[in-house]
């Protein structure tokens, strides 16, 4: 008990503060598309009155966030923030986790939003990824990957398709 005490202690610890929409843990990213990332997201979070944050892990972080095969990084991650975004949104925190390992991306949500967090909606977010997974892109499979999320709670008209991969 004591050890399973210390392990939640240790990953709590390595989460990092939910400080923006972005957040790059390996400092991988063009900062150009940080910047236009942040502010896309930012602007769909408050049409659609929700949070969305976008995380980007690097080998360790992923390696210090041990799951068991009912539970998901991403809902440790949000378990650790709690309710982070505007006092007035009540829709919750829409997460999107992005590997640099070449694991699928994880979706998970809090408040309302959790209930549409569907099998269908990873399964679309892993197929737009799926290709430049294969080539080890990882600006391409976040920008996919929010576009595909996206337009799975709106119409479309204000995807992040401005959003392109500098390098």
């Amino acid at each position: 008990m004591l050890l399973l005490f210390f392990v939640a202690v240790s990953f709590a610890d390595d989460v990092p503060a939910a400080t923006g929409h972005v957040i790059d843990l390996p400092q991988q990213l063009p900062e150009s598309m940080v910047r236009n990332l942040e502010a896309s997201a930012a602007q769909y979070s408050k049409n659609q009155h929700l949070n969305l944050v976008i995380l980007v892990m690097g080998v360790a972080n992923e390696n210090a966030c041990s799951v068991s095969k009912t539970e998901t990084c991403a809902k440790k991650i949000l378990d650790v923030w709690g309710k982070v975004g505007q006092a007035d949104n009540d829709r919750g925190t829409l997460l999107l986790l992005v590997y640099m390992s070449g694991h699928p991306p994880e979706i998970e949500a809090t408040g309302a939003l959790h209930r549409l967090v569907t099998l269908d909606l990873r399964m679309n977010v892993w197929s737009a990824a799926s290709e430049p997974m294969k080539n080890a892109d990882l600006p391409q499979v976040i920008v996919r990957s929010v576009n595909a999320l996206t337009d799975a709670f709106m119409d479309g008209s204000s995807r992040t398709d401005q959003v392109q991969a500098r390098r």
